[in-house]
């Protein structure tokens, strides 16, 4: 007739071995058909334990994986290393499980995350955090635990770095990013005599007492820049950190300025030119190279 029956005072036969992850089982003579010759179809259904849920394959050979159905949730704390002018009105977050883009709703585009005006404006080393909830602990195809992580769409003129504080707890720093443009101008000097220069970078925190500045470091080596005809006399330090976190956990500025190091090779000092800087970090730096003369003499005549 079609209809559907439960079949009773039939148990199945389990396989010795159930230590594993696989379990084997089956059912042992059971009709083929009823009286009429009517063919069974038969299914199972298990009546699955609590923290699980079964995924049916097979058929008479009924094949039943059971996936745990746990969720948890991803942390997201954002760390800002600028100025309170500085930051975005959102930021932008994408949820990847197993490396691979989260593909269920709502998380399976990037989150925008906006926060209230008092979060953005409250504290210069405020941190906004974001959760996404409800998301499955375990793979459903093989039952092992899901690994998530989420990207962040980097800021304009900000750096981003961070990783997992601990199990699906993470932690973004944005660091503001400057670029500071250096110009060389020769005064009164004829061209033929410009040799190339090089620049050195030099940097210190702002409104920390008595500190002072030092040398930026870009890699193993003093970051410096080369100005010469080639590159028309101009050039710019690049991707320079604007503020730090200090030892005790505060938000520094960074103060910068230039010093000419070389001219044709060789220390400024050995030269004859008067050096004048102009400019500041926001604006650029401009470096002008003047003739340094020696001592005039002459003599003074009295006639009265």
């Amino acid at each position: 007739s079609g209809t559907e029956e439960l079949v009773t005072g039939v148990d199945p036969i389990w396989d010795s071995d159930k230590t594993g992850n696989t379990w084997k089982y089956e059912y042992k003579n059971l009709p083929a058909a009823n009286d009429k010759g009517v063919v069974y179809t038969y299914r199972v259904e298990e009546t699955v334990p609590d923290g699980y849920k079964p995924i049916y394959s097979g058929g008479s050979s009924a094949n039943i994986r059971n996936v745990l159905t746990a969720t948890t949730e991803v942390t997201v704390t954002k760390k800002w290393v600028d100025g309170i002018e500085d930051r975005p009105d959102s930021i932008t977050l994408t949820l990847y499980a197993d490396g691979k883009q989260y593909t269920a709703a709502p998380y399976n585009k990037p989150v925008e995350v906006k926060p209230t005006t008092i979060q953005k404006y409250l504290t210069q080393d405020y941190t906004w955090s974001y959760t996404f909830k409800d998301l499955p602990k375990y793979n459903t195809t093989d039952g092992k635990l899901i690994t998530y992580t989420v990207k962040e769409t980097v800021p304009k003129d900000h750096q981003s770095s961070g990783d997992a504080t601990e199990a699906n707890k993470y932690t973004i720093t944005n660091t503001k990013l400057i670029d500071i443009p250096v110009e060389k101008h020769w005064a009164g000097i004829p061209s033929a005599e410009w040799e190339q220069v090089e620049i050195g970078l030099y940097r210190k925190l702002k409104n920390e007492g008595d500190t002072e500045f030092v040398p930026v470091q870009k890699g193993d080596a003093d970051y410096t820049l080369f100005l010469n005809n080639a590159n028309q006399w101009k050039g710019a330090f690049t991707d320079l950190p604007a503020y730090t976190t200090t030892d005790n956990g505060s938000i520094a500025q960074y103060v910068y300025t230039i010093k000419e190091l070389t001219i044709g090779g060789e220390p400024t000092a050995k030269s004859n030119y008067i050096i004048h800087y102009d400019g500041d970090q926001s604006t650029g730096f401009t470096v002008t190279n003047v003739r340094e003369y020696g001592v005039l003499e002459g003599t003074k005549t009295w006639k009265d």
